[in-house]
């Protein structure tokens, strides 16, 4: 089969792109390879049998796959798009932030690079990360606002509450109001979950039923 001439970008940043090039490098002599470094990543440009130059792009998407995960002292720093990748699906990132943190872990969005910095353990972020992509997908009952949608989400998410009966729940506790056809938040969404998980905890505390009274919704 006759050699073939081919062109791709990856885009890297600093140290990501250090390690693809020094990758490129070190490939056998069987396989012509010449790369520019730019701004934004590296153009590569390969001669060779479409096998080699088809393994040649193989390593180099895990590569630039293991290079979005940097190990240090116990932190992790992940591309929000890959993190989205692992987990299926979006979700939304301040919920996020604030669940790992009142799970004792230091969390911090870096949002010029889309990176989440995270002493985290892989495991519990991909967690934590589809559970909030799972709540905001069950959320029926319309919600007005942004807000009102991370409240509910986290709240559901802490507390194991699916999120209709954490709707349920808001109402009856005064956090949610309905305006027209759909319910807001009658508080600052985290001032509001402060506040739904207290009620929680004493209406269980005291032998309530939570969302007993029937649907508020």
């Amino acid at each position: 089969m006759p050699a073939v001439k081919t062109s791709f970008f990856v885009p890297c940043r600093r140290e990501e792109c250090e390690k693809i090039t020094s990758f490129l490098e070190d490939l056998p002599s069987t396989l012509y390879v010449v790369y520019e470094v730019r701004e934004d990543g590296i153009l590569v440009r390969a001669y060779g049998y479409p096998s080699e130059i088809k393994e040649l792009k193989t390593r180099l998407r895990r590569l630039f796959t293991q290079a979005r995960f940097q190990h240090s002292a116990g932190e992790i720093r992940v591309e929000i798009t890959t993190l989205a990748k692992m987990v299926g699906g979006t979700f939304p990132i301040q919920p996020l932030l604030l669940i790992l943190r009142r799970n004792g872990f230091a969390s911090e969005y870096l949002r010029e690079d889309g990176v989440l910095k995270t002493n985290a353990p892989m495991k519990k972020l991909v967690e934590v990360a589809s559970s909030l992509h799972n709540a905001i997908k069950g959320i029926k009952t319309p919600l007005k606002g942004t807000s009102t949608k991370y409240f509910v989400a986290t709240a559901a998410v802490i507390s194991g509450i699916d999120v209709e009966e954490v709707v349920n729940i808001s109402v009856q506790a005064g956090l949610l109001k309905r305006e027209n056809d759909a319910f807001s938040l009658t508080v600052e969404w985290t001032s509001a979950l402060d506040r739904f998980l207290k009620y929680v905890r004493e209406s269980m505390v005291f032998g309530e039923g939570i969302g007993d009274q029937g649907s508020q919704v």
